[in-house]
């Protein structure tokens, strides 16, 4: 694998740092999860990789190059990021995916026909073709997350971020969400970080864990490595249950 990303020596935070010290790493095709308490600082690691909040110290490297000596365009043509987010636009979902194709038009916005076919290739490799005259707002949280991952795939990025986009989708649309997440890393060859609650299915498709807690990286490892000896109940400040070290769930005491 080849690398795409790195952060080193990175603090991330508004005015403080939320986590400090980071040093990460992103291989072409390569799915790195983000986990931890709630307020760890996860969904500001990811806006910071993403460039969207500058970082307090340290540096993120794009292909080896530094942030600073990238443009803008250049940058989203490169990566993509899903986060949660509310719009009141009448856009359909053709017109949601195909804001993808932006940062290729030299600021008009006017697409070619070989964005078109960008467009409609993306929304059908994510399932949502039949919805491209459908009103975003009036389709179902499953569908929507397709959307997005097509307007995401459309700027045909080579790191994509997610901050947790399972969270509002229920059981059947998270595991068909992340199946299909995994399958398009793994032919299109995109690198993913995304940060994700459900504990046993970032155990499932996560190449390499990211644990956040207390300020900082706590330990970065496979699966195997980091669901063992309780280290889940530790990280989680666990008292009423425990984690099944095999699957994942959380189990009541």
């Amino acid at each position: 694998m080849s690398e795409i990303l790195r952060a080193q020596g990175l603090d991330v935070g508004y005015v403080h740092p939320v986590i400090k010290n980071i040093d990460l790493s992103l291989d072409a095709g390569e799915i790195v999860v983000l986990i931890g308490p709630n307020g760890a600082g996860k969904t500001t690691l990811l806006k910071t990789l993403a460039g969207l909040i500058r970082p307090l110290k340290g540096q993120v490297l794009l292909k080896g190059r530094q942030y600073s000596s990238i443009s803008l365009n250049e940058k989203s043509q490169t990566i993509a990021s899903v986060f949660t987010e509310k719009t009141n636009a009448d856009y359909t979902c053709q017109e949601m995916v195909a804001l993808g194709r932006y940062p290729y038009t030299n600021g008009t916005g006017t697409l070619s026909e070989a964005d078109r076919t960008i467009v409609n290739d993306s929304m059908e490799m994510t399932g949502v073709g039949e919805l491209k005259n459908r009103k975003f707002l009036k389709i179902s949280d499953g569908q929507r997350q397709r959307v997005l991952l097509s307007r995401a795939i459309c700027q045909q990025p080579e790191v994509l971020l997610l901050d947790e986009p399972t969270s509002f989708l229920d059981i059947r649309y998270k595991i068909e969400f992340l199946k299909l997440l995994k399958n398009l890393s793994a032919k299109e060859g995109f690198g993913v970080i995304m940060s994700l609650h459900e504990i046993d299915m970032a155990k499932q498709i996560g190449d390499r864990l990211v644990c956040i807690r207390n300020n900082s990286v706590d330990r970065i490892g496979s699966s195997q490595e980091i669901f063992r000896n309780a280290y889940i109940e530790s990280l989680f400040d666990l008292e009423a249950g425990a984690v099944d070290e095999n699957t994942g769930l959380g189990i009541l005491k």
